[in-house]
């Protein structure tokens, strides 16, 4: 499931995904912006884009679209 967090003026799209050595991993990135984050989580969420180095993304538990 990705989460988008606000601390001061950030925006924080926080997911979970497998590593390549089968660990589970919390990323965090960061963006300016709430529509940035929200068009990121969109991708992560429906898109099925995550890190270049994990083999599968976390579960996207969410349950309708992102507006972008």
């Amino acid at each position: 499931m990705a989460s988008i967090v606000q601390k001061k003026n950030r925006y924080y799209v926080v997911y979970l995904y497998d590593s390549e050595d089968g660990r589970r991993k919390q990323k965090w990135e960061s963006f300016k912006t709430k529509e940035e984050a929200k068009r990121r989580k969109a991708e992560i969420c429906f898109g099925n884009m995550f890190p270049s180095t994990a083999k599968t993304p976390g579960p996207c538990l969410c349950t309708k679209a992102v507006p972008v």
